[in-house]
């Protein structure tokens, strides 16, 4: 996968349909793999800080995104928030057929 994406750049699109177990390992072998995907399905993004909380008994384990910024600490994830349906159905058939 990596080498694919990388001799590919701005080409590849990653359709995923359950956990990024996969692409997280090939993003920290190669973490410029990530520019080099194509955003071309992505309407709406946005940058943020995002952890695993650890220190809470009520929330211990969960997902926590900063998307207001109010921690003050350096971005890490894009998020993305909207996708261009018909695109991803498209690429998701493709793929799959």
């Amino acid at each position: 996968m990596i080498n694919l994406i990388m001799d590919n750049p701005g080409e590849m699109e990653v359709v995923t349909l359950g956990p990024l177990i996969n692409l997280a390992l090939a993003y920290l072998k190669e973490p410029q793999m990530a520019v080099a995907i194509s955003d071309e399905i992505i309407l709406k993004k946005y940058e943020a800080h995002a952890f695993i909380e650890t220190k809470s008994e009520q929330t211990y384990g969960q997902f926590v995104i900063d998307q207001h910024h109010l921690l003050r600490k350096s971005v890490n994830v894009t998020i993305c928030e909207e996708v261009d349906a018909k695109r991803f159905k498209e690429l998701l058939f493709k793929n799959i057929i």
